[in-house]
């Protein structure tokens, strides 16, 4: 039997679905900020000049660049590991035995970036994995191994998105 304390895959979330609702939320945050200055700026009569209006608009821009960084950060970040007997995510550990069933869940940001998060529990979900590799199937595989349902041991995907 392989040893346990080193994964077997490391999977690594899409980052374009990571970061869209982030960078859209930044983008209409920082739009609001920018209108609510400028009318603020007209209701009290003062004249905006080019500078005031550079600086709202570089503000605005500082404001999505920061929280863009600090998504793609935490992105970069986030792997999910699966080992022979558990998975880990998010700082959490799950037996495969553990796991009744999984659910793959897509919302529309899912449906645009051809992604899904598959729900093992109430608390642990693997967000924003690819739809081009069968991670689905091979989590499934390892659960019912796992359970005793299964002689043979799931073996590894040719899929690239896997590293080891």
């Amino acid at each position: 039997m392989p040893d346990s304390s080193f994964p077997v895959y490391r999977l690594k979330p899409v980052m374009f679905r990571m970061m869209l609702p982030k960078a859209l939320t930044a983008i209409l945050l920082a739009a609001l900020l920018y209108a609510g200055t400028y009318l603020n700026l007209k209701f009290l009569r003062i004249e905006i000049t080019t500078l005031m209006n550079s600086a709202m608009l570089m503000t605005a821009a500082l404001i999505i660049g920061f929280d863009l960084l600090t998504e793609y950060r935490k992105a970069l970040r986030t792997e999910y590991e699966f080992f022979t007997d558990r998975v880990e995510a998010d700082g959490q550990t799950m037996m495969y035995n553990q796991i009744v069933h999984i659910d793959a869940k897509r919302d529309l940001f899912d449906n645009v970036s051809k992604t899904c998060s598959l729900q093992l529990n109430e608390n642990l979900m693997l967000s924003h994995v690819a739809d081009d590799y069968n991670i689905y199937q091979y989590i499934q595989n390892l659960v019912n191994y796992a359970h005793g349902n299964n002689q043979q041991q799931p073996q590894q995907s040719s899929q690239s998105n896997y590293q080891v």
